[in-house]
């Protein structure tokens, strides 16, 4: 009893109310850290992040696209990827590379043509987007429309979805 009441007092001790806490980190939890963006500022971040990853996707960086898919970084992590070409709930995390490496082979190449957003955060703690994205392959190309969500600060989406061709 008398180790246990002398290390209450040793530990009591070793807090203090002035000492400061460290900053809490982003990837807890999606309540962590919320982020109030306007709906311009939602846009931008949504169209920096999806420019970054069509870059990547065209030039077959599978070192960033493995960071802009992230099962590790960002307060909401990957849920899902899906196009008309994939199964109906996605690939998973693991497989994405495969996906994107198939593609590309098939001379497949992606180009924004133009994404929304509101004000956020959402209830995910992220930014909601709607997007367009022209895919060109050498003998044909169309126009998807689609929608996800995605972290601004860890610069990962999380949700992915690309929809039948709009023309």
């Amino acid at each position: 009893m008398r180790m246990l009441a002398l290390s209450l007092l040793l530990l009591s001790g070793c807090t203090s109310a002035t000492a400061p806490l460290p900053p809490p980190s982003p990837t807890l939890s999606p309540l962590a850290t919320r982020v109030q963006r306007s709906a311009s500022e939602s846009r931008e971040c949504a169209r920096s992040v999806l420019s970054s990853f069509i870059d990547a996707f065209n030039r077959g960086d599978s070192a960033q696209l493995g960071t802009i898919f992230s099962t590790a970084r960002g307060a909401t992590t990957f849920k899902w990827f899906v196009t008309p070409d994939t199964p109906a709930y996605g690939p998973g995390v693991l497989q994405l590379p495969d996906y994107f490496a198939r593609w590309r082979a098939s001379g497949e190449r992606w180009r924004l043509v133009g994404v929304d957003a509101g004000a956020s955060p959402g209830w995910h703690g992220g930014v909601d987007f709607a997007m367009e994205i022209e895919r060109t392959w050498p003998d044909r190309s169309m126009v998807n429309g689609g929608k996800g969500a995605l972290d601004c600060d860890a610069r990962t989406i999380f949700v992915f979805a690309l929809g039948d061709p709009l023309r």
